[in-house]
């Protein structure tokens, strides 16, 4: 995966066609997290087990 270029493709697509906050923070926010565990093929995320100060459910 090459992150700066779906990134580049996600910003060109934003230009084009409206998406909610919740919806933009989301994808980047997955994104981040796959680059920082190097993705893998299967991701899977607890939040309820996290200690983060305020959930993502809080977020979105």
């Amino acid at each position: 995966m090459n992150y700066l270029k779906e990134l580049n493709a996600f910003l060109d697509q934003l230009e084009m066609e409206e998406l909610s906050l919740s919806a933009s923070m989301l994808w980047i926010s997955l994104m981040h997290f796959n680059n920082k565990v190097g993705w893998k093929k299967n991701l899977r995320s607890d939040t309820d087990s996290h200690d983060k100060g305020s959930s993502y459910r809080e977020f979105f």
